[in-house]
């Protein structure tokens, strides 16, 4: 099994407030919320910069903080890298977006989206590599790095994204059911019948607009009544 993230979201590891939300329960499906996704396009951009980029590879656990201060320097010393780079991660989430919307629609991810993914394959793939434990005890996957690679953080997200796709969790793949948000998730709800992206955020905002259509109707017929 290749290396999996620490879980640290939401510890604020950049010691700021946390511009993200991690309601995902899944790697790939936080990624992809880090934009809302209305029928138009992206909206809410939340990747902002390469900096931001890396705070969200920090709080997710993908990168330490020793490993993400030489990116930050060698992107600040590169501006146009970096900004390939961004580029780039923006891209890949519209993929990884677009495959989790379709399981979550209950169809297989369209043929494009699995043609981009395999794209990004091969790079994540060439620096995935065995190594000792250190232990005594046997072996683990890591990844490789030869210098400052400024998309290191990329590989860990497409091999993630790869690995839900193919695994039964993504017959647990939902989306969020207000239309303006789009955000997905992975269903661990004990009936399976999460519906929003959070109560607090959509589904509260639902329940307001339920509330205020009965409202409106029980004005509409005290008022015909009269």
């Amino acid at each position: 099994m290749a290396p999996q993230p620490a879980d640290h979201r939401g510890e604020g590891s950049t010691g700021l407030p946390d511009p993200f939300e991690w309601v995902g329960n899944a790697l790939p499906a936080d990624y992809a919320n880090t934009a809302s996704w209305p029928p138009e396009g992206p909206i809410e951009e939340r990747l902002t910069d390469y900096s931001r980029l890396v705070d969200w590879a920090l709080r997710s656990g993908i990168l330490s903080v020793a490993e993400a201060n030489p990116m930050l320097r060698e992107a600040a010393a590169h501006p146009a890298r970096a900004a390939a780079t961004l580029d780039r991660a923006r891209s890949l989430r519209a993929v990884v977006h677009q495959a989790l919307a379709s399981l979550a629609r209950g169809n297989a991810p369209p043929a494009s989206a699995l043609g981009a993914l395999n794209g990004f394959l091969p790079d994540a793939l060439g620096h995935l590599a065995v190594d000792s434990t250190g232990d005594g005890c046997g072996c683990s996957w890591t990844w490789r790095h030869d210098g400052v690679d400024l998309d290191r953080m990329l590989w860990p997200i497409v091999w993630s994204t790869l690995g839900l796709l193919t695994s039964d969790q993504s017959r647990l793949v939902r989306q969020c059911g207000n239309q303006r948000c789009g955000w997905t998730f992975v269903d661990t709800s004990r009936n399976r019948t999460r519906k929003w992206c959070t109560m607090r955020d959509c589904g509260n905002r639902a329940k307001a607009r339920r509330h205020y259509e009965r409202k409106k109707r029980s004005t509409r017929g005290t008022g015909t009544a009269s």
